[in-house]
């Protein structure tokens, strides 16, 4: 009896694929600044007692 051998290399193709997935995020900041004016009238009044002195 003789045995004989032989070696087949079968290739397996195991294919892959990487995706990139790259996230934005967008913070929206809301302000609200605030200012504040003053406003202070002024009147003024004129009072005559009596009658100015005519020369």
């Amino acid at each position: 009896q003789t045995h004989t051998f032989s070696k087949t290399i079968v290739p397996h193709i195991h294919p892959q694929h990487v995706t990139n997935v790259h996230h934005k995020h967008f913070q929206h900041v809301h302000q609200y600044p605030h200012t504040y004016s003053s406003y202070d009238p002024v009147t003024h009044s004129h009072t005559h007692c009596g009658k100015p002195c005519c020369n």
